[in-house]
């Protein structure tokens, strides 16, 4: 476990849910909240309004990341009878691609954030320092554009891999979606991200978080 200062780092769980059955999601949705509680988590992200910037794995849907305190709580949450009845919903409702990674930083106070997040698979692993290369640069170009790297996981936990995406986890928080867009789309994150795009393939979209952890 990471520690910065002896307190560790939170953990994030997050997951890209295309939905097959609206009604059955319906019911889940309405109901694994108290369960993220009871093992300390704090939703950060869950929303179907998605700006989707990439799609080069494929995995579409609604996006939700939760905070935990550690691996052991979010690992803990994922196989507690409590989720095990809404996650039942769930599998018979959609497809879900869902991972557990640790992070550096926690989310931030106050409604409204953005994030990009992204899960981004190297195609090539004999090219993984090479990746390593391409994700350090985030953590200056997003302080720039007033962001902070939340996490930047190249080997997160797999836990449900319907869809297929694969890779590393990066969740960066913004004050807001519209700061969150002109880091994406600033001419230093495009020469970035033409270079990352020769080896390694992404999905890549930008969200407005719930009211966060306080």
């Amino acid at each position: 476990m990471s520690m910065f200062f002896g307190a560790p780092n939170p953990v994030f769980l997050s997951a890209r849910i295309k939905v097959t059955d609206h009604d059955k999601f319906l019911e889940y949705a309405l109901t694994f909240g108290p369960a993220v509680k009871k093992f300390g988590g704090k939703i950060v992200v869950k929303t179907a309004d998605l700006d989707v910037r990439e799609t080069a794995q494929g995995a579409e849907g609604l996006l939700t990341v939760i905070e935990f305190p550690s691996v052991a709580r979010a690992k803990a949450f994922y196989a507690s009878p409590e989720y095990k009845v809404t996650k039942d919903l769930r599998e018979r409702s959609s497809k879900c691609d869902l991972v557990i990674a640790e992070g550096r930083a926690a989310a931030s106070a106050g409604a409204g954030k953005g994030f990009v997040v992204a899960r981004i698979k190297v195609k090539n692993r004999g090219k993984l320092a090479r990746m390593q290369d391409h994700l350090e640069p985030l953590v200056e170009m997003s302080k720039k554009r007033g962001g902070r790297i939340l996490c930047k996981s190249p080997d997160p936990h797999v836990m449900e891999s319907e869809q297929g995406a694969e890779g590393a986890l990066i969740v960066i928080e913004f004050a807001d979606a519209s700061k969150a867009r002109l880091f994406y789309e600033s001419d230093e994150y495009q020469l970035h991200k033409a270079e990352r795009e020769a080896c390694s393939a992404a999905d890549l979209v930008i969200a407005t978080g719930i009211t966060p952890p306080k």
